[in-house]
């Protein structure tokens, strides 16, 4: 988790390729699923999976590597969340 961390805190500063990006991502969720700790995995994991994209897509539009903002509907998504559960 921390050499993501240190990645993710990097990508403004355009020293860190979205492939390297794409293997600390897969390297943590493997790591996470090892120690059976998939329970404890909430939704906001899946991102990590899109993220080295979304990096690519705002460099490609010319804005520069950003990290955009992506958990704002979070808490408008709690009712919805609430009724499809088993």
């Amino acid at each position: 988790m921390a050499d993501l961390i240190d990645l993710i805190q990097v990508i403004p500063l355009q020293i860190v390729s979205c492939e390297l990006l794409e293997d600390a991502v897969a390297s943590f969720l493997q790591a996470c699923l090892a120690c059976s700790l998939l329970s404890s995995m909430t939704t906001k994991f899946h991102w990590l999976l899109h993220l080295p994209f979304h990096v690519k897509r705002f460099e490609a539009k010319g804005l520069g590597r950003m990290l955009p903002s992506c958990f704002v509907q979070e808490r408008k998504q709690k009712v919805a969340k609430r009724y499809p559960k088993n």
